[in-house]
């Protein structure tokens, strides 16, 4: 639980709406995010209505059915839905809900509550719930659909490292309950709140007979999801550890289940290989250039348009680099499926830290870094390569190899002869300070 609660906004001043409406959803059901928020804005600059339901699906937009704006959206290819009164009350009902959970916690003085409102929880909730708290509870509906999707929830905690407990209502959601039983009561509940992991597994023990073999390969396997999810190395060897101690397991076996479960048959289930030190400014340049474009959509297409998935040297930025290209308008959960378990891993550790960059200088890194990726770098790796040849040359007495590659060198840096120092124009002598060997280290770094 952490501070706030959002609400809906109206984006007009308007009479009730007609008995036909169109919702325009903006979560990752909409194929095109831009255009319909030009949508919305093209109808309100034509004189039309417009709501704003900032709870519900992403913060979707309510319009009037009419022909011209049915038109617009099949030509744009926007996702839209058509609600009738009874549809569009179901919907209404749905955000209320959710903002009664929280509007109540607040009137008994729980003042810490927030609920995700119309959506499930979603990557970029919890990555609020982290900046402004050091650990959450979860409380859920009681019934078979808010165990779902608590479930669902605490993969997203543990991608985040944020710690999180579960608090199990025994009947109905915490409006009807702190109404009907009181805030001391419900206070008790979030005291008694059970780490996430212990809820996860008797959840599974609920589902299967533990006392059979069959039994408890299946409880590991549905905890599996959960414990590949854990950022957290301590953590997720702990979770590891009393897994094993419960079922009487062993648990090395359960960490084999995990690497072959989680990291695919085409995947090597040992940890990355470190990156060459030549290539660290390379891997810090294309790690920052899908760092940003994680945070900010818009920075997709400016990339896309300088660099092509392929100029990205590292596998890893590589796959996500071409499904941020894929979705420039897209949210992370529509990133998430288009990649793997390790490019999913990668997408979730962006996402949860903020780039090492302050706003003002977000243009001129991400040029920047583009220009190394393009240009400074290969050029530098060019050089470094002609410097071992001349020094290879050198050593094997060919004179006309050695002149014939230092001019190339040359050329490179943007010397001539006549600028070259008088006691490094012979061909025993290595190229100047400027485009030596050094040189292309620094630069290559840079």
């Amino acid at each position: 639980f952490v501070p706030g609660f959002l609400f809906a906004l109206s984006l007009a001043l308007a009479s009730p709406l007609g008995a036909q409406h169109v919702l325009v959803p903006m979560d990752d059901a909409q194929t095109n995010h831009l255009k319909a928020y030009g949508l919305t804005f093209n109808t309100l600059k034509e004189g039309g209505k417009a709501e704003w339901l900032l709870n519900y699906r992403g913060g979707s937009f309510l319009l009037p059915d009419t022909p011209g704006i049915r038109r617009r959206a099949t030509l744009d290819g926007i996702a839209v839905i058509a609600l009738n009164d009874a549809a569009l009350g179901s919907v209404r009902s749905e955000m209320g809900g959710g903002n009664m959970d929280a509007v109540t916690c607040h009137q008994f003085g729980i003042t810490n509550a927030v609920a995700s409102l119309g959506t499930a929880l979603t990557p970029e909730q919890v990555l609020v719930l982290k900046r402004f708290a050091g650990k959450a509870v979860l409380v859920y509906d009681a019934d078979a659909a808010g165990q779902a999707a608590m479930e669902r929830a605490m993969t997203l905690f543990e991608e985040a490292d944020l710690p999180v407990r579960v608090v199990v209502l025994p009947s109905g959601d915490p409006d009807a309950f702190l109404r009907t039983e009181g805030p001391q009561r419900f206070q008790h509940l979030l005291a008694q709140a059970v780490p996430i992991f212990e809820y996860q597994v008797d959840m599974a023990a609920s589902r299967h007979d533990p006392k059979t073999i069959e039994g408890r390969v299946r409880i590991v396997d549905d905890l599996i999801p959960a414990m590949g999810a854990v950022a957290n190395p301590v953590r997720q060897a702990e979770y590891i550890r009393s897994l094993a101690q419960r079922f009487d397991l062993a648990e090395d076996a359960v960490r084999q289940r995990l690497r072959g479960r989680t990291r695919g048959k085409s995947h090597f289930p040992g940890p990355p290989q470190a990156v060459p030190t030549r290539d660290r400014a390379r891997d810090q340049a294309e790690r920052l250039l899908v760092h940003l474009m994680v945070h900010e959509p818009a920075l997709r297409r400016v990339v896309g348009e300088a660099l092509s998935p392929d100029d990205f040297q590292d596998a890893r930025y590589r796959d996500l680099a071409r499904a941020l290209y894929d979705g420039p308008d897209d949210a992370v959960e529509g990133i998430r499926q288009r990649i793997d378990d390790d490019g999913q891993r990668l997408l979730m550790q962006l996402v949860f830290e903020d780039p090492p960059v302050v706003e003002k200088e977000k243009e001129k890194v991400v040029k920047g870094a583009i220009d190394f990726i393009m240009y400074r770098e290969p050029a530098a790796q060019h050089r470094l390569a002609l410097a071992r040849q001349i020094q290879q040359a050198q050593t094997a007495g060919d004179l006309e190899q050695v002149r014939r590659l230092q001019m190339e060198y040359l050329k490179l840096i943007g010397l001539t002869p006549a600028e070259v120092p008088p006691s490094r124009e012979s061909g025993q002598g290595q190229p100047s300070r400027k485009g030596g060997e050094d040189d292309g280290q620094e630069e290559g770094g840079a």
